[in-house]
C-alpha cells in the first residue's frame, strides 16, 4: 500500500538497514583490496580484478531481478539477497588465494545489487511522492554505516588484528537484519499475478528514451564512485605518504561527506529542485577531485577528499531516482536495467585504472574519473529528466 506521507515504518527501516549492510562491504572494500594485494602481492591490476567480480555479480543481478520477483516476490528476493552477501562477505574474508576472494567479492555484489535495486523500488512504491527524500535517506543511512567501515579496517590494521576482523562486521549485521525481519516478507512485495492486479508492479510497455540519457549519467558516476573508493587510498599512500591504518581511516572521510550528504539531499529535495541539486553535485566532485589530484600535501587531500565525497553523495541516489522517474511506471525494470549498466561501470572503471596504474602511475590514471564526471554533467544539463 502506497504511503500518504512519509512514513518510516518497520518495512522502510527494515529496508534502510538492510542496504547498509551493502554500505558497510562498499566502503570497506578499497581499503580491505589494497591490504589484501599486500597479503598476496597482487600487481593492482590483479587486484582490481575484483572490480570485475564486482561487474559480474551486479550484471547477474541485473538480470535475474526482475523475473525472480515477478515469480517469487521481491520480499523473498531481498531475503535470498542478505544470504548470498553475507556469504560472499565470509568467502572474501576467509579466503587466502585470489579465486576464494574473486567468488566472495562476485557473491557480495550479487547479493548487494539485489538488494540496492529491490530496496529503491519498493520505496518508490511504498512511499509514493515522498519516494526521492526515502531513497535519498536510504543511501545516506547506508552511507553512514559505511562511514565506520574503513574506520573500523584501518583501527584494526594499526592495532594489529588485521583488515579481515573489521570487513567481517558486515556479516554480522547481514544475520541481525534478517532476523529482525522475522517471517513477514509479504510487506516487500508479493508474487506477480496474470489473474488479479498487485499493487507495487511494473505497468507493461518499453521503457522511454529519456530513461536511457539517465542510465547513461549513472554509468559515468557509478564508475567514478567505484573508482575513488578502490583507489583513493592507495593514492593517500603512494602521493600522500599515510601509512597503511592512516589510509584506511582517512577514507572515512569522503564516505562520511556521502552521508552527510545523502541525508541532507533528502531534506534539500523539499526545498530545491533535486535536478539543480543533481548538476551542482557533479561540479562539485569534480572541484574535490581535481584538487584531491593536484596536491601531495596529506592534511589538503584528506580536505579535498571530503569535498569530492559531499559531491559524490547524490549521484547515486539521485541518479536512481531520476531513473525511476522517467520509467513511465516501470521502476522494477529501470533498476534491474540500471543494475546492469552501472555494474559493468563500476567494475571496468577501476580495473581500468589499475591496469593503467601498472603502467603509468595511480595519479595519471586517475584522470579517467574527472573525464567520466564531465561527460555526467553534459548529459545532466542537456537531457534534464521533468
Amino acid at each position: 500500500m502506497v504511503q500518504e506521507t512519509f512514513v518510516r515504518d518497520k518495512p522502510t527501516l527494515i529496508s534502510y538497514a538492510q542496504a547498509s549492510c551493502f554500505g558497510w562491504l562498499i566502503f570497506g572494500s578499497g581499503p580491505a583490496i589494497n591490504f589484501l594485494r599486500d597479503d598476496l602481492q597482487l600487481s593492482r591490476a590483479m587486484a582490481s580484478a575484483h572490480s570485475l567480480g564486482m561487474s559480474i555479480g551486479g550484471i547477474a543481478a541485473g538480470l535475474s531481478a526482475q523475473k525472480l520477483i515477478q515469480h517469487f516476490g521481491r520480499g523473498r528476493l531481498l531475503r535470498w539477497a542478505s544470504i548470498v552477501l553475507a556469504l560472499g562477505i565470509l568467502l572474501f574474508t576467509v579466503g587466502r588465494i585470489v579465486p576464494l576472494t574473486l567468488l566472495g567479492f562476485t557473491l557480495c555484489f550479487l547479493g548487494g545489487v539485489t538488494i540496492v535495486q529491490s530496496t529503491a523500488a519498493f520505496l518508490s512504491h511504498h512511499q509514493g511522492r515522498f519516494a526521492s527524500a526515502s531513497i535519498s535517506e536510504l543511501h545516506g543511512v547506508a552511507a553512514g554505516f559505511g562511514l565506520l567501515s574503513p574506520v573500523a579496517i584501518g583501527l584494526c590494521v594499526t592495532y594489529g588484528f588485521g583488515w579481515r576482523i573489521g570487513m567481517a562486521v558486515g556479516l554480522v549485521a547481514t544475520v541481525a537484519v534478517e532476523i529482525l525481519r522475522g517471517r513477514d516478507t509479504a510487506s516487500y512485495g508479493l508474487p506477480f499475478s496474470d489473474d488479479e492486479e498487485v499493487v507495487g508492479h511494473d505497468v507493461a510497455g518499453p521503457l522511454p528514451r529519456a530513461f536511457w540519457w539517465a542510465c547513461v549519467a549513472m554509468i559515468c558516476t557509478s564508475g567514478v564512485e567505484y573508482a575513488v573508493l578502490l583507489w583513493s587510498s592507495d593514492y593517500l599512500r603512494s602521493n600522500g605518504g599515510l601509512a597503511k591504518g592512516a589510509s584506511a581511516i582517512a577514507l572515512g572521510c569522503v564516505v562520511g561527506a556521502m552521508a552527510i550528504g545523502r541525508l541532507a539531499g533528502s531534506v534539500l529535495t523539499r526545498r530545491v529542485s533535486s535536478e539543480r541539486l543533481y548538476a551542482g553535485s557533479l561540479l562539485l566532485a569534480l572541484f574535490g577531485f581535481m584538487g584531491f589530484w593536484a596536491t601531495s600535501t596529506p592534511a589538503l587531500m584528506i580536505i579535498f577528499l571530503t569535498i569530492t565525497g559531499f559531491g559524490l553523495s547524490l549521484h547515486f541516489p539521485f541518479g536512481i531516482e531520476r531513473s525511476i522517474k522517467v520509467s513511465a511506471g516501470r521502476a522494477d525494470r529501470a533498476t534491474t536495467r540500471i543494475a546492469i549498466a552501472t555494474a559493468i561501470s563500476s567494475g571496468v572503471a577501476p580495473f581500468s585504472i589499475g591496469v593503467l596504474a601498472d603502467h603509468i602511475g595511480v595519479g595519471q590514471a586517475f584522470l579517467v574519473v574527472p573525464a567520466a564526471l564531465l561527460v555526467a554533467f553534459m548529459v545532466a544539463i542537456f537531457k534534464p529528466v521533468k
